[in-house]
């Protein structure tokens, strides 16, 4: 019997609450708060950690609608990321210990008042971040700040376009970008979002609508780095905006997956080269680089106070 068959609405002592994702009999896929026994006691690398904070990110609405590689079948505990105290540790764990605040990255299950995760993805955060904040940076920006600055390699006097710019990732990038003088600063977002992100980037573009001749103008050369989640019809033209040995990096499909796109070709485009390239995983960032994350994390929480 796995966990997710243990998922019951009683209420016990031994219980802890979740959210978990449920199939309606209409199919469509339902958030509920329900409750689960306490998960067991750690076992060798592994970590149980008291969750104070969760994240929501796009991942989580794509796992909503079944649109996420590797989703489970309902129900389940969603989650990506969280914050909280460590309550108890395995054999084997010794960069952290009982009582320490940390974040978490998970491949689901962050949504519930207790979990046990590997120990590879527990980090320490620094004792002036507190859990909301720390629960909002694995996802967004630790993405956002290796995208910019590991892969992106932006400088001063360049020009940077990415779309979706009132979402998370969005969000961070637009806050990270600061960091850089005289950098000339494009992106694509929703009408109804600009009165807000309008004071903080320089041009700033209607996604639907499209932007090529307008920031060819802005950039005869073309774009230094081109930070693509949507693909579709926006990789057709960020390649044609791309200026000669610039960067494109694409860690995204949210036009395909959201049927956002104008044409086959604009499909055919972006999910071939979406499936062909090197693509940017949040997960495989995270686990092929967990010795420099609490690193990270340190840098981007100071970045931040630096920039607000």
């Amino acid at each position: 019997m796995t966990s997710n068959e243990n998922m019951t609405t009683a209420n016990t002592s031994a219980d802890i609450k979740c959210i978990i994702v449920q199939q309606a009999f209409t199919g469509k896929r339902e958030l509920k708060v329900t409750t689960i026994p306490k998960p067991p006691p750690p076992g060798d690398g592994e970590v149980l950690i008291a969750v104070k904070a969760c994240g929501i990110n796009f991942n989580d609405v794509l796992v909503r609608y079944a649109l996420l590689e590797d989703t489970p079948r309902p129900p389940f505990i969603p989650g990506f990321e969280c914050s909280g105290e460590i309550l108890d540790i395995g054999t084997n764990v010794t960069h952290v210990d009982r009582g320490d605040r940390v974040l978490v990255i998970t491949r689901f299950t962050a949504w519930a008042e207790q979990i046990v995760v590997k120990k590879d993805f527990v980090f320490k955060i620094p004792k002036e971040m507190s859990f909301r904040e720390a629960a909002v940076l694995p996802i967004a920006y630790l993405t956002a700040y290796i995208l910019l600055f590991e892969i992106g390699n932006i400088r001063s006097g360049q020009t940077l376009l990415f779309h979706s710019a009132g979402g998370g990732v969005g969000v961070a990038l637009t806050q990270l970008s600061k960091l850089v003088p005289n950098l000339t600063i494009l992106a694509t977002a929703s009408p109804h979002k600009f009165d807000v992100l309008r004071a903080h980037i320089h041009y700033l573009f209607e996604h639907d609508i499209d932007y090529t001749e307008d920031i060819k103008k802005i950039s005869p050369e073309g774009v230094d780095l081109i930070l693509d989640c949507m693909a579709g019809d926006d990789c057709e033209r960020g390649l044609g905006l791309l200026k000669f040995n610039g960067k494109y990096v694409m860690y995204g499909t949210s036009s395909v997956l959201t049927w956002d796109v104008k044409n086959l070709f604009g499909i055919t485009k972006g999910m071939t080269n979406w499936w062909q390239n090197d693509k940017v995983s949040c997960l495989r960032l995270f686990q092929d680089s967990k010795e420099i994350i609490q690193v990270l994390c340190k840098q981007v929480y100071w970045l931040l106070i630096e920039i607000i």
